[in-house]
């Protein structure tokens, strides 16, 4: 298996479509079709990303040589059921693009020759289309059969992504990794803009997304220890105790603070920044805030 000329894209949601464009604008490689399985929802995909080669109907997909699937993760298992029963993926190399589930979620594809694999873009998608650009040097995380591995390396290098293969059997720790990365750090600001918000300064407040920028540039041109700062990376305990009195009267973000806080304690210990004792006298202090939440 080496060919990639010819890609289609089984879903039409926001990962799906965005795919769908970029490969119908890319060189050398071929977008057969964009399947969906309403036909109203292929159709407003088909008029958002300029795609004429849409269907609704399995059975009547036109050969490809690799099969991107871009659905829900609830819905894969059923979904390979239904690929195999309409059966033009034999000998073909087909992936989908869920981040938490593994290859073997189409294992039941082996028997008929095809090439499993998922491979997972570390981007966020949103309702606008992903452009050429915008794509280039996104990580791409492969795992599943080797030959499959092997032409959606050549198929995302061609879009100007980067790849990078694990195994199935950590592809739940990868997923849990992009979770803190992205999802966690809308909560975090969240919460700091709900706290905003009730003293008189709007959510949007220039000063949080000025720090919050920062403090990311600082990590990944640092790394997390010399990125830290804080009343935890310098020892003021009593910081952190008033801090969390204050928060009280808000259970789960209180909660949340201390196991951060404690956390935020062990980066700060390899740091240097706090002693043993400090962090031992830290860990008392939340233990307590912990209980009472």
């Amino acid at each position: 298996m080496s060919s990639v000329s010819k890609v289609a894209v089984l879903g039409c949601g926001r990962l799906g479509s965005s795919l769908a464009s970029l490969i119908d604008k890319s060189h050398g490689i071929e977008l057969s079709a964009l399947y969906g399985r309403k036909e109203a929802a292929v159709r407003e995909a088909s008029l958002k990303t300029g795609v004429d080669k849409i269907y609704s109907n399995l059975k009547e997909l036109p050969s490809s040589d690799i099969y991107l699937v871009a659905i829900d993760d609830d819905a894969l298992e059923s979904f390979s059921k239904n690929i195999f029963e309409a059966g033009f993926a034999k000998g073909k190399v087909i992936a989908h693009l869920s981040g938490s589930e593994s290859s073997q979620v189409f294992s039941k594809l082996h028997s008929d020759g095809t090439f499993i694999a998922s491979c997972h873009p570390m981007k966020s998608f949103t309702e606008k289309l992903v452009s050429l650009e915008e794509f280039d040097g996104t990580s791409c995380v492969l795992e599943g059969d080797s030959e499959a591995c092997d032409v959606l390396d050549k198929l995302f290098s061609r879009l100007g992504a980067k790849t990078f293969r694990i195994s199935s059997e950590n592809k739940l720790k990868y997923h849990s990794a992009a979770v803190f990365a992205s999802n966690y750090i809308v909560t975090l600001l969240d919460i700091a803009g709900e706290l905003l918000s009730e003293i008189g300064l709007d959510k949007s407040f220039q000063g949080l997304e000025q720090l919050s920028q920062q403090v990311l540039q600082n990590v990944f041109s640092q790394g997390t220890e010399k990125a830290l700062t804080g009343p935890i990376e310098r020892g003021e305990l009593e910081v952190v105790r008033k801090e969390l009195d204050c928060l009280s009267e808000y259970k789960d973000i209180s909660l949340l603070y201390a196991l951060l806080a404690e956390r935020t304690s062990e980066i700060a210990e390899r740091k240097g920044s706090i002693s043993t004792e400090k962090k031992s006298e830290l860990k008392s202090l939340l233990e307590k805030a912990q209980a009472s939440s």
